[in-house]
């Protein structure tokens, strides 16, 4: 009843996506996510949230091109989501994109916390500090392994598990504790 009234207000349609996401209904979690993509003004903060949410659902269920698609509309909105980077990197490696995943993947590590920028450091949303620490430089070996370049692929398993060690110090130093599985 509440979307019905309100059916303007991202916010609402936010908290659908993720009760439908709560319930296992992903593709009504899909399209709710995309109404609060399609209501919020770039830039904004919660259409970009709202665009993870969708792409990764879509990325768990195996649906890689329309991952990629929710990624870049969440880019479009906010692009200081390294998150959004490393899971389109992530995307273009498995529809064997390799180019594009690595320059995805770079992108992330531009603006992520270990070797970038740490463009979106004080936003207000939710944040997958994996995608801001360690992920991209696993897109980055696992892409040049397949392309057959071993010295780079090696140089990136480092740099992985260093970015994974600083996440941990950082989640550590932050307080953030470990959530069970759900």
């Amino acid at each position: 009843d509440v979307i019905r009234e309100e059916g303007t207000d991202a916010r609402w349609w936010y908290f659908l996506g993720q009760t439908y996401k709560g319930l296992g209904r992903f593709e009504e979690s899909i399209r709710a996510y995309e109404k609060v993509i399609e209501l919020r003004p770039s830039p904004h903060e919660q259409a970009a949230c709202a665009a993870y949410c969708a792409a990764s659902i879509a990325y768990k269920q195996k649906d890689y091109a329309r991952s990629l698609e929710l990624c870049c509309k969440g880019l479009q909105k906010d692009a200081n989501w390294p998150e959004l980077f490393w899971l389109a990197g992530l995307c273009c490696y498995r529809l064997h994109r390799d180019e594009e995943s690595i320059t995805w993947s770079q992108a992330s590590i531009a603006i992520g916390h270990v070797e970038g920028s740490k463009r979106g450091i004080d936003r207000f949303a939710f944040r997958f500090l994996p995608g801001w620490f360690e992920s991209p430089f696993e897109v980055l070996y696992f892409v040049h392994k397949r392309l057959g370049n071993t010295e780079d692929a090696g140089a990136y398993l480092k740099k992985f598990q260093h970015a994974k060690s600083v996440r941990l110090s950082f989640e550590a130093s932050h307080g953030f504790q470990k959530s069970s599985p759900s």
